[in-house]
């Protein structure tokens, strides 16, 4: 029982990954475990969050009286703060590739627009479109050289965080 906010794509999903206290007797971390969780789990139900941007990318996931199977904790009972702080390494900074190429997009439909005219700018907004052009350039220098680090098998550093940033 208990509700997950934020959760990306739970519309679209079959799973989720859920932290969970699990381990009762356990203090804080060491109490937690990662299920794997089937979407279509009877007492699961994904209500859609639109945005203040008016996008549809997460949901809130309510869980009443759902079970689980002990077979889907991910990693040993107990395991899962550990299993949770790797996993946004990779969340951060390979997942920012999509956003790169989305701010491309919109910033080419932009320029394209002012330069036809069908939005105008002064130099005040063209000046910022020059701006927004060089810090999209930042990022996507940044993002490869985090992912440029992975070949060797080194997992994800703080790296990602400042990716995460600069996408913001």
């Amino acid at each position: 029982d208990g509700q997950k906010i934020w959760t990306s794509e739970a519309m679209w999903s079959t799973w989720c990954l859920l932290l969970c206290r699990t381990e009762l007797e356990q203090p804080a971390h060491r109490a937690l475990s990662m299920l794997l969780v089937p979407m279509d789990t009877p007492g699961l139900e994904a209500r859609e969050i639109i945005t203040a941007y008016g996008t549809r990318e997460f949901a809130e996931v309510f869980f009443d009286g759902a079970e689980v199977p002990v077979g889907n904790v991910l990693g040993e009972p107990g395991g899962g703060w550990g299993i949770a702080m790797q996993l946004l390494g990779y969340e951060r900074g390979p997942a920012d590739v999509g956003w790169v190429a989305r701010l491309t997009r919109m910033l080419i439909v932009l320029a394209d627009d002012v330069r036809t005219g069908r939005v105008p700018a002064g130099p005040a907004e063209r000046r910022a479109l020059a701006h927004a052009w060089v810090e999209l350039r930042a990022l996507v220098l940044h993002v490869q050289r985090t992912m440029s680090s992975r070949p060797d098998g080194s997992t994800p550093g703080p790296e990602g965080s400042i990716d995460k940033l600069l996408v913001t």
